[in-house]
This record gives C-alpha cells, structure tokens and sequence, in this order.
C-alpha cells in the first residue's frame, strides 16, 4: 500500500478475491458455537461453558486478524473486516445476556433512561450512580433512537451500541491508514485496539464511556481529514470543522474522563502544530482562501498593501487551535455546573489510584 500528495487515501496495489464471505461464516459460527455455551452455562452444565467461549472468541478473531493482515486485501475489504471484527465482539459479549443489559454500570444508566423517559426530566436523580444524569449524552441518543424508529427500548439501545461501535473501528482504521499512509497498518490498527480486553467488555456496555469514545476518535479523525490539502472540497471541509465543534460539546456532555483526556490530547497537539509552523512564510501559493474566512484574513498586509493569505498549513493550525480551546472552555463549563457530583465520584478513584502508586514505590509491591 503507498499513497502521494495527490491521493491521501493509500491505494491497494496488490488486489485478491473478497474473502468477505469467508469471514463472515466463520465468524458466525464462532457466535454459534459461544451460543451453545452460554445456553449450557445457564443450564446448569458450566463445565464445557469457558472452553466453548474461549472457542468461538478465537474463531471470530483469527480469520479476521488473517485478512487485516494480509498483504494482498482490498482497502474496501479491510474495511468491512474491520467493521465485521468489531460487530462480532459485540455480539459475542451481549449474547451472553441477550434480553437485559446486567452490568453494574449498565444497570445504573438504565436507572437513569427510565427515569429520563417516564418522568420527561433531563437531569433525573440517580442514587446508585448520581453523576450519571449530569452526562446524558447515551441516554439522550437512545431516547431519539426510539421515538425515531418506535424500537422497543432495548433494541433502540442495541443500535446505539452498534453505532458507537462501527463509528469507534471505522475511525481507529481511518487514522492509522492516514498517519501511516497504508489502509494494511489501519487494518492492523483496528486489529491491535480490538484485542483490548477493554475494547471486548468495558466499552462495549451500554455505559457512557461506549459513547463518548465514539465522538473522541471522531474528532480526531475529522481533524485529520482537514489536514490534508485536497482531501475534501472547501464546502466538505466546512462541514466537518462544525462537526468537529458539535462532537466536542456532545462528547463532553456524555463522558467526563473521556472528555477531558480528549482535551488534554487536543491541547498538546494544537501546542505541537504551533510551535513546528512558528517558521512557516505567511504567504504561500498554496493558499487557503474560503475556509472560514473571517479567521483566516486577519488583515495582514504585505509590502505592497496587500492582504497575506495563510497557507494551508496555517489554517489547520488555527482549526486545530480553536477546537482545542473550545473543548477547554466547554468541558470546564460543564465541569463546574456539574461540581460537586463529579468531584465527589472520581475523587476516592483517584486517591486510591494515589495510594497504591505510593504502595507500590515505596515497598515494590501494592495492588
């Protein structure tokens, strides 16, 4: 794979037959096979439940993992492989509780939905988990979903889950073919984040971290795709700097940890960008003249009187700038309004996180 200035999309050389097909059925019956392990287990029979699941986890892995790698797949197909990978570790973990999300953290956010939708309350009270209705992004996503398409409830969460999840390796696959300039290392990307055991139970639950990741890599990829002189029409590029915008206040309104770890990446590198384009002319032929233009043309005037038009370079800066401070602004905005509610519940993780760093330096050993 290899790509040029002229085409920021990497361009399989190498070209094979589809293989889609081929994975699917095996990742089927590894869905099948965890299937008949479940039933078991609930039935009483727990010995060949773990065997089983251990089973069809690697049947839905490996033949995914054969394809991203491959040297000679298709970028489209690497694509799918890659949506079909993250799918069927969805599936694999909600089959083993099909007809209600039982998580700890899943059972509290649908204590908050409940009450979102029965008492028509945007900021619900919630005893077991009271800063959830102060990040309402899920709940509120889900409750559109429903009313939109008239799902029952659970199915409208379902296609929440799955949304975030296509949005989550679509993205990884995105911004590591671009970075790296070959659609096989985003393969290998989205391969290398979906063996997180994270990625398989943690956020995949119907929880608001599940989102607000979702929105994060979003951000970041939009950002990317912005970066790239030619990769999308001025009107396109418009569109997804508002996006950019839109994702940031909806991610800070869904995830606090997420949120702000968000920021903090988006602060270091709108930092990066402006010290490495410190020396960049200000006029270039290649000039950025519509995106955004009363950002761009702050009146600089050259020896002649004439306005200096920032490159492109320059303009991504200021983009990449602008959203960072915006998601500071907003995220501590919100972050004070919630106050006390959020302080208190990330407080004792942090100090015992504290406690056990402490533990761990002084006497080598500590959890």
């Amino acid at each position: 794979d290899s790509s040029s200035p002229a085409d920021p999309i990497p361009v399989d050389r190498p070209v094979s037959r589809s293989q889609v097909g081929t994975v699917l059925a095996i990742v089927g019956s590894g869905l099948l096979v965890q299937g008949v392990g479940d039933a078991l287990a609930r039935s009483g029979h727990q010995g060949p439940a773990v065997p089983l699941f251990l089973i069809g986890l690697v049947t839905i892995f490996a033949p995914c993992a054969w394809r991203l790698t491959s040297a000679n797949a298709t970028r489209s197909e690497r694509m799918v492989i890659s949506v079909v990978l993250g799918l069927g570790l969805l599936a694999s973990y909600i089959i083993r509780s099909p007809l209600i999300l039982d998580g700890f953290d899943e059972l509290a956010h649908g204590a908050t939905l409940m009450r979102m939708l029965d008492g028509r309350s945007l900021l619900p009270t919630n005893t077991v988990l009271p800063v959830s209705p102060y990040y309402p992004g899920l709940e509120l996503l889900t409750i559109a979903t429903k009313w939109i398409t008239g799902l029952p409830l659970l199915l409208a969460q379902f296609v929440v889950l799955t949304a975030a999840r296509i949005v989550v390796v679509l993205c990884v696959f995105l911004i590591v073919e671009r970075a790296c300039g070959s659609s096989r290392a985003g393969g290998i990307g989205v391969l290398a984040y979906a063996a997180s055991p994270e990625f398989y139970s943690f956020d995949a639950q119907y929880a608001y971290e599940t989102l607000a990741l979702a929105f994060a890599v979003a951000i970041v990829y939009f950002l990317f795709v912005l970066r790239i002189p030619g990769a999308a029409p001025r009107r396109t590029k418009e569109g997804l700097t508002i996006l950019v915008f839109l994702s940031i206040g909806a991610m800070v309104v869904t995830h606090h940890v997420t949120a702000w770890l968000t920021i903090a990446f988006l602060m270091v590198w709108a930092t990066g960008l402006y010290v490495s384009n410190r020396g960049t002319p200000r006029s270039s032929p290649n000039r950025e003249r519509s995106l955004f233009h009363p950002l761009t043309h702050a009146g600089h005037r050259g020896a002649k009187g004439q306005h200096s038009e920032p490159t492109a370079r320059q303009v991504y800066v200021r983009i990449v700038g602008l959203a960072a401070i915006v998601a500071l602004v907003v995220g501590a905005g919100w972050t004070a309004f919630v106050g006390r509610r959020l302080t208190g519940y990330v407080d004792p993780v942090f100090s015992s996180a504290a406690a056990d760093i402490r533990a761990a330096l002084g006497s080598l050993h500590g959890n």
